[in-house]
């Protein structure tokens, strides 16, 4: 079952299944949370990606909207 966005905090480290904003499809992306964002549209997060990522977007942040996610999964928790 997919983590709902609204329990997502900066800092955490998750990895996500979807769309990313730019239109790049993911599977089992892993990344640190820099933003979480909720509108009139629903909740977004944007991402700081991991250096070892492959991710066409490695070279900068991303956004995710929850409507284009398939699984979200918090990996690692910063105390």
């Amino acid at each position: 079952m997919s983590t709902p966005f609204s329990e997502v905090r900066p800092y955490d480290e998750i990895r996500i299944t979807g769309r990313t904003g730019a239109g790049f499809d993911v599977t089992d992306y892993t990344g640190t949370v820099s933003g979480v964002h909720q509108d009139d549209d629903g909740w977004a997060l944007k991402l700081w990606p991991d250096d070892d990522c492959k991710h066409p977007a490695s070279n900068g942040k991303d956004w995710f909207e929850e409507r284009n996610v398939t699984a979200l999964t918090i990996v690692k928790r910063d105390s």
